[in-house]
C-alpha cells in the first residue's frame, strides 16, 4: 500500500489494510455502475422512487451497500489518494515518480479532500441533483416497504412524503453531511491541528434524517 500507509489512512482511528482497502474500492465501483444505471434510465423516462438512487456507500439508506471507512467525504478523499497513487509520470531524470509523491503527506490529504470535495458536490449538491433528476421524481407517496428504510426502520419526520419529497430530503442531507466534512476539515487546517479525516463522525447531523432512515 505505502504512500505512507496511504497517508496514514486518514486519522480519526481509521486504519487501513489491502482487504479494508479493496473492499471499499469494490463499494464504490458497485455505486459507479450503479449510478450510470441510474443515469441511463432518467434518459429513459424512468420514474425515480427512493429504492431506485444509488445512494453512497456505508450510508444508511438501503442501496448505499458495501463498508467505507470515515464517512463519504473521507472515504472519497482515500479514494482519490489510491487514484492518484496509480497514474504515474515521469520526473526529469527519467524516473517513475507517482503524482501523491508531491508535496508532504498533509499536503497529498487536503488535495485529496478537495478533489473528493468537488466529485461530492458534483453529484449530491440538491440543485445539480434537482437539475438532473427533478422532473423525474415520483410523486407517488411512499408506503410500506416502498420507501427504501432500512431494517423496517421508521422514518419519523417523512410521515407521508412523496418520493419526491423524500429523495429531495435525502438529499440534503448528504449534501449537508459532506459540506460539514469539508467545513471542519478546512477549520482543523486554519487551527493548525492537521487534517483529519472521518469528521463526518463528529459533524452535525442533518436532524430530519437523523434515526433509523
Amino acid at each position: 500500500m505505502c504512500s505512507s500507509d496511504l497517508v496514514a489512512s486518514t486519522r480519526a482511528g481509521q486504519s487501513s489494510s489491502p482487504n479494508a482497502d479493496a473492499e471499499e474500492a469494490r463499494a464504490w465501483a458497485d455505486h459507479e455502475r450503479a449510478w450510470a444505471e441510474f443515469e441511463t434510465s432518467v434518459r429513459g423516462g424512468a420514474r425515480v422512487r427512493v429504492t431506485d438512487v444509488p445512494w453512497p456507500p456505508g450510508g444508511p439508506y438501503r442501496g448505499g451497500g458495501g463498508i467505507v471507512r470515515g464517512g463519504t467525504l473521507a472515504s472519497l478523499a482515500r479514494r482519490e489518494l489510491i487514484e492518484t497513487g496509480s497514474h504515474r509520470r515521469k520526473t526529469t531524470d527519467g524516473d517513475t515518480k507517482s503524482q501523491s509523491d508531491k508535496g508532504g503527506p498533509e499536503d497529498r490529504r487536503l488535495a485529496a479532500f478537495r478533489r473528493a470535495f468537488r466529485r461530492a458536490s458534483l453529484r449530491w449538491h440538491p440543485d445539480k441533483f434537482e437539475g438532473k433528476f427533478g422532473n423525474a421524481l415520483s410523486a407517488d407517496a411512499c408506503v410500506g416497504d416502498d420507501d427504501g428504510e432500512r431494517d423496517g426502520g421508521s422514518e419519523r419526520d417523512g410521515v407521508g412524503e412523496t418520493h419526491a419529497q423524500r429523495i429531495r430530503r435525502r438529499v440534503r442531507c448528504i449534501a449537508q453531511e459532506i459540506n460539514d466534512a469539508w467545513s471542519a476539515k478546512k477549520n482543523d487546517e486554519n487551527k493548525g491541528l492537521g487534517p483529519q479525516l472521518g469528521v463526518e463522525n463528529s459533524a452535525s447531523p442533518c436532524m430530519p434524517c437523523s434515526g433509523a432512515v
